[in-house]
């Protein structure tokens, strides 16, 4: 150890280091100890090891230190033990119906089962999920692309989910991607993904918009009668992915020519209705965190296209948002670094709406009230700051957040307005 000197009375402390469990050659530890005086008098030592040296393995791997002080002729010591807790492993996916059936229609049994953890560590919970860009491999490797849903509201001890599916891109041949991630009782993460065919339900935006709108009224009014909250949110979340594949290629080809793509009345009227479905939705929701950043991420998800927004849209989705924002705060949620992206695009993408279409807001009876709009966003926003910057863990690792374009198109145009 390194030596220090008590200030008040000049004798000398050590402190001597000693590796009581695991095999840690010297080389993993960056001091031999330090020594730091406090205004009381009292010394302590410090032992740093490495970034990246503990490494997770199955069985899980036990470290013991002992730090021996040694002041004048006395001499104490204290031990401590900690156990590097190894991620769940060995899981798989599966699906009925040899994995291939119809969007929206089709109900697939997404099973998961062959995990392998701690006994100290289980019960597992098990969060399902879909992404139509990436395959099972990237998934598996590197995570969600930006096209990814959830299946599970949140994470459940149930191994299996029953859902409808949206329909797979033409660029992966109708391919999605199902996933779960199992979480053991420290917070440690295992993913495995498996893909299944999701044949379109629609193959015009007319269709689309026709099947989409009979879900609300039907199955999606059903489950909400029913206090089917799970069904409820597969039905919306599905809904909107397969709008988005369809209108995906009208928006490039759009692009292409250098135009920029408006949505239909009959689109504006949809997306209404699937935001007002979401809102509806979450009258059944039980209050904690992880139900209600599916909230964030869905609400978000639905506001992906400003074009497709109405101003009864846009409002509603500024009310939602802030009821969100008030149950986080009435229930102290921590809001994480996806929920706060989220709640800036969410912003961003509600004041884009009405930007680009400002002229046509003002000619209407009676007027769009943009300042009033405009001062709504922004208290929303600067309540979201507040509620991130006082659940954050004083060790938290700093945010590291890209809000791209969508989160400075709502600070360019504030700006200008």
């Amino acid at each position: 150890g390194v030596p220090g000197t008590d200030a008040q009375t000049g004798v000398e402390i050590s402190f001597e280091w000693l590796q009581l469990e695991g095999t840690l050659p010297v080389s993993a530890f960056e001091n031999g100890g330090d020594s730091t005086y406090f205004p009381d008098g009292i010394l302590t030592g410090g032992l740093t090891i490495s970034p990246d040296i503990l490494q997770a393995s199955n069985p899980e791997v036990r470290y013991g230190f002992r730090v021996s002080v040694t002041r004048g002729s006395s001499t104490g010591s204290a031990d401590v033990f900690f156990t590097v807790n190894a991620a769940p492993a060995g899981g798989f996916v599966t699906a009925n119906n040899d994995a291939t059936g119809n969007a929206l229609t089709t109900e697939f049994t997404i099973t998961t089962q062959g995990w392998t953890d701690s006994a100290d560590d289980l019960p597992l919970r098990y969060d399902f999920g879909f992404d139509l860009d990436h395959t099972k491999e990237v998934v598996v490797s590197s995570g969600f692309s930006t096209n990814a849903g959830k299946i599970s509201l949140e994470p459940t001890e149930q191994n299996f989910v029953k859902t409808t599916l949206p329909q797979g891109t033409t660029a992966r041949s109708s391919m999605v991607t199902v996933s779960v991630v199992a979480t053991d009782q420290l917070g440690a993460e295992g993913i495995a993904a498996m893909e299944v065919e999701v044949l379109p339900a629609a193959e015009t935006t007319d269709e689309a918009l026709l099947l989409v709108s009979d879900l609300v009224d039907g199955k999606i009014a059903l489950a909400l009668s029913d206090g089917d909250i799970a069904t409820m949110i597969s039905l919306i979340g599905n809904s909107g992915s397969m709008l988005d594949v369809l209108y995906s290629a009208r928006r490039r080809l759009a692009a292409q020519d250098g135009a920029r793509y408006l949505a239909t009345d009959s689109q504006l009227q949809v997306r209404l209705q699937l935001i007002q479905s979401l809102v509806s939705s979450s009258a059944l929701m039980e209050t904690n965190v992880e139900s209600w950043s599916t909230m964030v991420s869905m609400l978000r998800d639905n506001v992906e296209y400003p074009d497709e927004l109405s101003v009864e849209s846009s409002n509603t989705a500024l009310a939602f948002l802030n009821t969100i924002l008030t149950t986080y705060q009435t229930n102290a949620f921590d809001v994480s670094n996806d929920d706060m992206d989220a709640i800036v695009a969410i912003v961003g993408k509600l004041f884009e709406a009405r930007w680009l279409t400002r002229v046509a807001d003002a000619a209407t009876t009676p007027a769009f009230d943009k300042t009033s709009f405009v001062d709504a966003l922004d208290a929303a926003l600067a309540l979201a700051g507040r509620l991130y910057t006082s659940t954050r863990l004083a060790n938290s690792a700093a945010r590291s957040s890209v809000t791209s374009s969508i989160g400075m198109a709502y600070f360019r145009g504030h700006a200008g307005s």
